[in-house]
């Protein structure tokens, strides 16, 4: 999460973002979730 809702009033949520974290981020495996369901992922290796 990047900023919460703005609950009692009005405005605009602004934010900096590091574009290197985001690019390394989207290589965390998600070991419970998408990845873990072998129906969408599978990993074979061949000698």
């Amino acid at each position: 999460t990047i900023a919460g809702p703005l609950w009692d009033c009005e405005g605009i949520l602004t934010v900096e973002l590091d574009m290197k974290l985001i690019a390394k981020s989207k290589l965390d495996f998600d070991s419970v979730g998408h990845y873990a369901r072998n129906d969408v992922f599978t990993l074979t290796k061949h000698k």
